[in-house]
C-alpha cells in the first residue's frame, strides 16, 4: 500500500524526531486535509469543513472536502489548495477512487511526496458477501465456542433460548452443540431456526410463551447469523414491551448474546437501544472499515490525538515536524490494521439516550461473566420510569399542600422510598380520578382497582384490602402490609345522669319486698313475746320497753338504718331474737351500701345499638359507606340477612341523601359528628375519626364484619411484581413494616364496653337523687311537727273541758292557733 515516496517521508519523520530533543515548543498548530470520493463520505454535505480540538499544547484543524479522486486535474487542484490555504495543511489524506477502489497515483501526478499520504479502500479488509462466509471467519470458531460454554454454565436460569441461521450459522452450532453441550442435562434449549420461523406474528407468539415462562429467573437468549437477519428479530423483541405496555418486560428482564459478523455496530445499536442486557460477539475490523461511512473527521481526529497522548509527550521538547509524523504514522496503523482473525465483544451499557457498546477482547477468564456481560443489571431498573396511582388516606397516604407545592407522607409513602433505592426507578404519582380503592359499577371495574385492570397505571400505591373479587383482576404485592377489619362507629349523645331508680337499683322488688315481710314478721314476733313475757312479772320493770308495737316499728326501722334505739328489751328472748335481727340489718345495710357505691362507681350505659343487626333494626340511627370501599363490596355480595338489610338500607338513604355514600372522608366525618349517623367502615379510619373528634364521643362498636389483609396492587402478570414481592420480604423481615405501623398508625382503639369502669369524678349527678331524699324527710319532719303541735292542743283543751273551765274548746283552739302563728 505504501510506495517508495511514502517510504522517504516515514524516513524524513524519524531523523526528525532525533533531532527534537534540542527544540522546545509551548504549542504546536497543526492542519490535516481529507480528500474522499463522495461514494466513502456519504453524510459529508459541504464540499469543505473545519473542525478544531486542543489538546495540552496542540492544535489540531481537519480541513475535509468530497472529490472524484479518479479526476487527477482536479485532485491537483484541491491538493494545491489545501496547501496554500491559510494556515497551509501539514499532512494531506487522499481516499482510493470508487471505481477501481486502489490508491490514487498521487506522487506521478502532484509531482511532490513529502505530506501527502494514501487510504486504503474501506472494504479491503472484509470479508466475501457470500452466505456462506458472512458470519464468522473458521479460525474463529474455538474461541467463540469456549466462550459460549462458559457463558452457558453460567446461566442462573434452566432454560436457555437460541435462535440460529442455518445456512450461515448452523454448522457452528451443532459442532458447538455436539463438543459442549451434550452432557448438559440440567439446561434446557429451546431452539428456533430463522428459516422456519420467520420474524413476524409467529415470532411473537414464541416471544409471549418464552416470557411467561422464564421472566421471573430472567430470559437468556443466544441469536446467531448474519447481521442482516438478526436484525429483524431483535428489532421484534426490542419493540416487544410497545405492544403489550405493563405487561412484558424484555428490556429489563432479558439476556442476549449476539454472535454475527457485523459491520457497523451502529446499526444493532439502533435497533436494540432498549434492552438494557445486550452483548454482541463479531470479528475485529480496522477502525476505518468500521466508521468510514459516518464521520471520517471525528476518526482522523481521535486518532490524532491518542496518538499525541501515546506517540510524544507534546508539552515537552519536540518540533512540528515531529508531531506531524508522529500523527502520519498513527493513522497509517489505526487504517491498515487488520483485526479480522480476532473476536471481540461488544457490551452495552446505560439505556435509552445514554445506550453505547463498549469493546472488549474475548476472553472467558472473568470472575463473573454474566456480570461483564450485562453491566447494567448493577444499576437495577436503570431509571426507568413508572405511573403510581395512589388514593389519599390518613395515616397511609396524607396529602400536605405547601403553598403551591404539594407532597405526600405516611405510610406507603416510606414503602415507595424503600422500593425506589432498592429498584433505581423514577415515577409519577397521580391520585386516581375515582377516589376510591375498587368496586365494580355496572359491571366495569373504577377506581385504582379499574386503572390497573386497564393498565393505566403500574402500581396501586394504597391501602388496597384484598379480596377475592379485587385478586381475579390484579396481583397483590406480598407480603401484606396491614390487617384491616370493618367495624362501625357512631357519636354517643348524652342522657340526663339524675334517676330515682339509682336509689333502689341495688336490690331487685323481690328483695324489698322479702326485707319488709321480714321486717313486719319480727315487729310482731318482738311484740308478742315481749307483752307476753313472764320476765316482766317479777321483776321492778312490769312491762317491757317494746311491748307498744309502734315503739317496737320504730326500733326495728332503727336497726335496718343502723341506728336502733334507746330502750332495748330485758328478756333473754328479746335479746336473742333482736340480736338475729341486728345480724340480718348488718348484712343487708352492707349489701346495700356496697352495690350503691359499686353504682356510683361502675356506670352502666344503654347503648343505641351493640352489632349491626341491631343496627339495621334502629329506626333512630341512620348509616352509611365510603363508596367503592371494602365494606360496600362485602356488603353487596354477602347473603347474610343483616347485610342485605344494611346495603339495602344504604341505597334507600341515598335517594334523599347521597352523602351517606360520600367518598371524601371530611364529608362521613362531619354526617357522624353531627347526626345520629353510624359509617361503617374500616377499623383504621374509625380510629382516625374517634382520634380528630374529641372530645365528641365517638363510639366503635367492636364487631368485626371483616377481616383481611391490605397491600399494595400491580396489574395482572405485571413484570414488576416479583421484585416488589422480594423488597417487601425484606421490609417485613427486617421490622420496618412494623415500625412504619406504629409511626403512622392510630393505636387508639379500644372496643368499648357497656361498663365504663370507675376513675372519673363523681358529679352531683349522681348524688342528687339523695339530696332529694333527704328534702323529702326534712318535709315530712316539719309536717310531722306542725301535727304534734295541733294534736298537743287539743289534748290540753280536752282536758281543760274535762275540768270544768269557763273557756269553751273552740275559744281554746282559736287561742292557741293564734299562739302558734
Amino acid at each position: 500500500m505504501w510506495d517508495r515516496g511514502y517510504l522517504l517521508f516515514v524516513f524524513g519523520c524519524l531523523e526528525l524526531l532525533t533531532l527534537s530533543t534540542t527544540c522546545r515548543l509551548t504549542s504546536f498548530n497543526i492542519t490535516i486535509g481529507i480528500i474522499l470520493h463522495p461514494s466513502w463520505m456519504e453524510n459529508v454535505t459541504h464540499p469543505e469543513t473545519t473542525s478544531h480540538r486542543t489538546n495540552c499544547h496542540a492544535n489540531v484543524t481537519l480541513l475535509s472536502a468530497v472529490l472524484d479522486t479518479d479526476n487527477e486535474f482536479l485532485l491537483k487542484q484541491k491538493v494545491n489548495s489545501l496547501r496554500n490555504n491559510d494556515p497551509p495543511a501539514d499532512l494531506i489524506l487522499i481516499g482510493p477512487s470508487s471505481a477501481t477502489c486502489s490508491p490514487p497515483r498521487t506522487w506521478e501526478t502532484l509531482g511532490v511526496v513529502d505530506n501527502i499520504m494514501s487510504l486504503p479502500c474501506p472494504s479491503q479488509h472484509r470479508h466475501e458477501s457470500t452466505a456462506s462466509s458472512a458470519w464468522l471467519p473458521r479460525s474463529t470458531f474455538q474461541d467463540a465456542w469456549d466462550f459460549m460454554a462458559s457463558y452457558t454454565s453460567d446461566v442462573p436460569q434452566n432454560t436457555l433460548l437460541i435462535l440460529y441461521e442455518e445456512n450461515t450459522a448452523g454448522r457452528f452450532l451443532g459442532q458447538f452443540l455436539e463438543k459442549h453441550m451434550s452432557n448438559r442435562k440440567d439446561l434446557k434449549l429451546m431452539m428456533y431456526s430463522t428459516e422456519t420461523l420467520p420474524p413476524t406474528t409467529r415470532w411473537r407468539l414464541e416471544l409471549a410463551r418464552i416470557h411467561n415462562m422464564t421472566y421471573v429467573k430472567g430470559i437468556y437468549g443466544i441469536l446467531l447469523g448474519s447481521e442482516t437477519t438478526l436484525r429483524k428479530y431483535m428489532e421484534e423483541i426490542n419493540s416487544y414491551d410497545d405492544l403489550f405496555p405493563r405487561t412484558t418486560d424484555f428490556r429489563h428482564r432479558s439476556f442476549w448474546l449476539v454472535i454475527t459478523q457485523t459491520v457497523d455496530i451502529h446499526e444493532l445499536e439502533t435497533v436494540s437501544r432498549d434492552l438494557e442486557n445486550m452483548a454482541i460477539i463479531s470479528p475485529g475490523f480496522s477502525t476505518y472499515d468500521h466508521d468510514v461511512n459516518t464521520t471520517v473527521e471525528s476518526l482522523v481526529m481521535e486518532t490524532a490525538f491518542s496518538a499525541l497522548g501515546t506517540k510524544v509527550n507534546v508539552c515537552g521538547n519536540t518540533t512540528l515536524a515531529t508531531v506531524v509524523c508522529v500523527i502520519a504514522q498513527h493513522l497509517a496503523l489505526a487504517f491498515q490494521a487488520d483485526e479480522s482473525q480476532r473476536l471481540y465483544i461488544y457490551v452495552a451499557e446505560g439505556v435509552g439516550d445514554s445506550h453505547h457498546y463498549v469493546k472488549h477482547p474475548v476472553s472467558t477468564k472473568q470472575a463473573d461473566l454474566n456480570t461483564f456481560l450485562f453491566p447494567n443489571v448493577k444499576y437495577g431498573y436503570n431509571l426507568r420510569h413508572i405511573d403510581i396511582t395512589i388514593q389519599p388516606w390518613p395515616g397511609f397516604m396524607e396529602r400536605v399542600d405547601d403553598g403551591n407545592v404539594t407532597r405526600y407522607q405516611g405510610m406507603c409513602i416510606e414503602m415507595l422510598k424503600v422500593l425506589q433505592e432498592a429498584l433505581n426507578f423514577t415515577y409519577t404519582l397521580f391520585e386516581n380520578k375515582d377516589k376510591t380503592w375498587g368496586t365494580v359499577v355496572n359491571g366495569s371495574w373504577i377506581g385504582m382497582v379499574g386503572e390497573l385492570q386497564r393498565r393505566e397505571a403500574d402500581l396501586a400505591l394504597a391501602d388496597v384490602t384484598i379480596h377475592y373479587q379485587r385478586d381475579q383482576v390484579v396481583d397483590f404485592v406480598l407480603p401484606a402490609f396491614g390487617t384491616e377489619v370493618t367495624d362501625i362507629v357512631y357519636r354517643k349523645w348524652k342522657t340526663e345522669d339524675f334517676s330515682w331508680k339509682n336509689l333502689v337499683r341495688p336490690f331487685s322488688p323481690l328483695v324489698v319486698l322479702c326485707i319488709a315481710a321480714a321486717l313486719i314478721f319480727v315487729m310482731l314476733t318482738v311484740a308478742v313475746t315481749e307483752r307476753l313475757n313472764p320476765y316482766y312479772s317479777g321483776t321492778k320493770e312490769r312491762q317491757s320497753p317494746l311491748y307498744l308495737s309502734w315503739k317496737t316499728i320504730w326500733y326495728l326501722l332503727g336497726s335496718v338504718l343502723m341506728q336502733g334505739g334507746t330502750q332495748e328489751p330485758g328478756s333473754c328472748t328479746g335479746r336473742v331474737l333482736l340480736s338475729t335481727w341486728w345480724l340480718f340489718c348488718i348484712v343487708i345495710s352492707a349489701t346495700y351500701s356496697a352495690t350503691l357505691i359499686v353504682s356510683f362507681a361502675v356506670k352502666e350505659e344503654t347503648l343505641p345499638f351493640k352489632s349491626l343487626a341491631e343496627l339495621v333494626e334502629n329506626e333512630e340511627y341512620r348509616w352509611g359507606m365510603f363508596d367503592g370501599s371494602i365494606a360496600m363490596l362485602i356488603l353487596t355480595n354477602s347473603t347474610r340477612p343483616e347485610f342485605q338489610k344494611a346495603i339495602n338500607g344504604v341505597r334507600k338513604f341515598a335517594q334523599s341523601d347521597p352523602s351517606v355514600l360520600s367518598r371524601d372522608i371530611n364529608v362521613q366525618l362531619r354526617k357522624v359528628q353531627t347526626e345520629k349517623y353510624a359509617l361503617i367502615s374500616s377499623r383504621g379510619t374509625l380510629e382516625y375519626m374517634q382520634s380528630v373528634s374529641k372530645p365528641l364521643d365517638l363510639r366503635i362498636v367492636g364487631e368485626k364484619l371483616y377481616s383481611t389483609h391490605v397491600a399494595l396492587a400491580v396489574p395482572q402478570r405485571s413484570p414488576f411484581l416479583s421484585d416488589f414481592q422480594r423488597v417487601m420480604a425484606t421490609m417485613s423481615e427486617i421490622g420496618l413494616l412494623e415500625t412504619w405501623e406504629k409511626q403512622w398508625g392510630n393505636e387508639s382503639y379500644l372496643k368499648n364496653p357497656s361498663l365504663t369502669l370507675g376513675g372519673k369524678p363523681i358529679t352531683i349527678g349522681n348524688f342528687l337523687n339523695a339530696l332529694c331524699l333527704v328534702a323529702i324527710g326534712v318535709a315530712c319532719g316539719v309536717t310531722a311537727l306542725l301535727l304534734e303541735f295541733v294534736v298537743t292542743k287539743l289534748l290540753q283543751c280536752y282536758q281543760a273541758s274535762s275540768e270544768n273551765k269557763p273557756e269553751t274548746v273552740t275559744t281554746c283552739v282559736e287561742s292557741h292557733v293564734v299562739d302558734m302563728t
